[in-house]
């Protein structure tokens, strides 16, 4: 069985930046092999280890 991710093709326009996140997310999420979670941040890493993103919450 295998996931993959999936996404809604509508427009959010708040919070500013909203869609760049979650794009980023979706390609970050193609690439990861590996997540940590450490306090409030969240790291995806390639299967080499190479850091893909790393998300913490707005302030």
């Amino acid at each position: 069985m295998s996931l993959l991710p999936v996404s809604i093709m509508t427009a959010c326009e708040s919070p500013e930046g909203i869609m760049e996140q979650e794009q980023e997310y979706l390609a970050a999420l193609g690439t990861a092999a590996t997540y940590q979670i450490s306090g409030n941040s969240l790291e995806l890493r390639t299967a080499e280890g190479s850091l893909a993103v790393t998300f913490e919450p707005a302030q």
